[in-house]
């Protein structure tokens, strides 16, 4: 291209080139920013607190093959009496083996349990959700 040339200076030089442009306006005496503010902002520094629950803000199980599966949890502190979860920075991810778990852990094979026992109740509920009233039950609920 004409009058096209290519820069002469890296990223990293030109990097350095404004960091010492800054550093020069910055400590010039007749600076110009930052601006004195004549209403200074005070930000109030948060108390401490206990967040003595855990919140299982995530739960997945995948269970491919009676072989093969995965359980991830992602557990959060919290304080049941305010509803305050922690943020995600706080969590705590468990990623393990399905078949290990349930194994080892009489509770997590009880809980298993008994959410397979509510599979037929949770489809029903699905279905009922999902399947459009007929054109009798609409003509009635209009009246």
């Amino acid at each position: 291209m004409v009058g096209v040339t290519s820069a002469p200076y890296t990223p990293t030089v030109l990097t350095g080139l404004m960091d010492d442009t800054l550093n020069n306006f910055l400590t010039k005496p007749n600076k110009t920013m930052p601006i004195e503010n004549e209403n200074p902002l005070v930000i109030p520094a948060e108390s401490e607190k206990t967040l003595s629950q855990i919140w299982v803000s995530s739960l997945n199980v995948n269970v491919p093959t009676a072989s093969d599966g995965s359980l991830y949890m992602q557990l959060r502190p919290c304080d049941a009496a305010t509803g305050e979860i922690a943020d995600e920075e706080y969590a705590k991810g468990l990623h393990l083996n399905f078949w290990e778990v349930i194994s080892e852990i009489p509770e997590a094979a009880a809980a298993m349990q008994s959410v397979f026992d509510a599979v037929p109740a949770i489809e029903a509920f699905y279905d009922a959700k999902m399947t459009p009233p007929d054109e009798e039950t609409l003509a009635t609920d209009e009246e």
